[in-house]
């Protein structure tokens, strides 16, 4: 048996909301253990990224790409608390937005193919359930599997 995990379909309001919560979470986590995410200080956004995208759409995702960058530049990039144009700061937070948007794409195109998938799944079984012939499917074994209820 396979497992799937097809993305939950989410209100519009809720998917944007896990888009700014992400970020929000992932820069708690990060300013309880700033010692440890000093070197590494976006490491807790690239799943904050991919998780808002994969549960909400492209939208969600760049909403959360965007929010990270800047709460990460905010806290964690040098000068601390402010947006100084430094050129540390403009080379990580620019390198983030290229890399977190090719995740998004990633995660988005991976959502959209699990809804797809699952959508013409439903359509195949309504098509049985009222198809008055005998319809069947074979495993990958090659094994014959009777799918419709006549």
């Amino acid at each position: 048996m396979r497992v799937r995990f097809p993305p939950p379909e989410l209100r519009r309001a809720v998917a944007l909301s896990l888009g700014v919560a992400f970020p929000l979470l992932s820069t708690a986590l990060s300013l309880a253990m700033r010692p440890l995410v000093s070197s590494a200080p976006l490491a807790l956004y690239v799943p904050a990224v991919v998780f808002a995208t994969y549960l909400g759409g492209l939208g969600p995702g760049l909403l959360s790409l965007g929010l990270s960058a800047g709460l990460c530049g905010w806290f964690f990039i040098a000068p601390y608390d402010a947006f100084g144009p430094s050129q540390a700061e403009v080379v990580v937070v620019s390198l983030f937005l290229v890399i977190g948007g090719v995740l998004c794409w990633i995660a988005a195109a991976l959502r959209d193919g699990y809804l797809e998938r699952d959508a013409h799944a439903h359509r195949f079984e309504s098509l049985v359930a009222t198809s008055s012939d005998v319809i069947w499917t074979t495993t990958p074994e090659g094994l014959a599997h009777a799918d419709s209820p006549s």
